[in-house]
């Protein structure tokens, strides 16, 4: 089988991210929480966190990452063959 027969664009071609803009200091979550200190930072190794606010859902978040991968890497949506979020 030489290089050609080989099937060409198969795999993870692209790939985006999405984080909340709102988020919580760990080290102060902490102090509010009681815990001991460095549980959250040390213990999860997290110095942030990141939630949604009312203005945000699982769908909006997954439309923006999805909106961003098309046109970061100018891609049509019927290039697609299978796109999972």
């Amino acid at each position: 089988m030489t290089a050609t027969n080989y099937p060409q664009n198969v795999g993870i071609l692209a790939m985006e991210m999405y984080f909340p803009k709102r988020c919580v200091i760990q080290s102060e979550m902490e102090v509010f929480d009681g815990v001991s200190a460095g549980k959250y930072t040390i213990g999860l190794g997290q110095e942030k966190m990141a939630f949604i606010d009312d203005r945000e859902d699982v769908q909006s978040i997954c439309l923006t990452a999805v909106q961003n991968l098309m046109e970061k890497y100018n891609i049509a949506y019927t290039d697609i063959g299978r796109l999972e979020v």
